[in-house]
């Protein structure tokens, strides 16, 4: 694995699953070709196409049934109010979705990517912790 600069057009899916694996996480590619990382949360690890500009991380969450849309988008509020390295948002199903953009611009090394994904996989249950007890399933 090369631990310099990748250029973006060499970060690929099968890339990521390397790096994140050669990081000790649990890594798969899932059913819809994605890279899927279980470090305590599921993280989705999206390259977007046909851009291929960054790397996307993602992590959605249900809330439960009797929770009113203004509490979730105050929860999601809550937590970009204190967190600023993801971005918390009610999609359009009502599940608080986070994300965080790694641009590929100018190079990327494996080791900002697999600390970019750790980061990202403690910052979502915190944030729930803080922000989200009892509004979750």
């Amino acid at each position: 694995m090369n631990n310099g600069f990748l250029a973006p057009d060499a970060v690929t899916r099968e890339v990521l699953r390397e790096i994140l694996d050669a990081a000790l996480m649990e890594v798969e590619i899932d059913g819809d070709g994605d890279v899927l990382v279980r470090e305590g949360i599921a993280c989705h690890v999206l390259l977007p196409e046909p851009e291929h500009d960054r790397i996307t991380l993602a992590a959605q969450y249900s809330f439960m049934d009797d929770v009113p849309h203004l509490a979730r988008l105050d929860c999601a509020n809550r937590i970009n109010r204190e967190y600023t390295l993801v971005r918390a948002a009610i999609d359009e199903r009502g599940k608080l979705r986070f994300s965080y953009h790694l641009l590929l611009g100018g190079g990327v090394t494996a080791r900002q990517i697999g600390l970019s994904v750790k980061r990202f996989c403690a910052i979502c249950p915190q944030a729930i912790a803080e922000h989200a007890a009892g509004l979750l399933e």
